[in-house]
């Protein structure tokens, strides 16, 4: 995949969020407080249900489905039916990435 540009990753941080499990606004946030959990449980810290619902990565991908940056189809009642994950993930760790160097 191409390497992002820096607006097109701030961008992409800055969509906003309908309501989640991390009561985040933005992607940005939702990752904070993924990070914020992570930090805090430690040990206890879980990959599978870090906001109670192991389908949390859906709640970023639904996002950028809507907003045409990954391939993928909703569901008719708004769920990820189905995603282009190299994509999703790529996207991602360089977001990520962005944030954390």
């Amino acid at each position: 995949m191409k390497k992002l540009t820096d607006i097109e990753i701030i961008t992409i941080s800055l969509l906003p969020l309908p309501k989640n499990d991390a009561g985040a606004g933005n992607i940005f946030q939702y990752l904070q407080e993924l990070l914020l959990k992570v930090w805090v449980e430690e040990d206890n810290f879980s990959g599978k249900r870090p906001f109670g619902n192991s389908g949390w990565k859906y709640e970023i991908a639904k996002e950028l489905i809507k907003a045409d940056l990954v391939g993928g189809k909703l569901d008719k009642d708004g769920y990820v039916e189905k995603l282009d994950n190299k994509r999703f993930n790529d996207i991602m760790i360089q977001v990520i990435k962005f944030w954390t160097m």
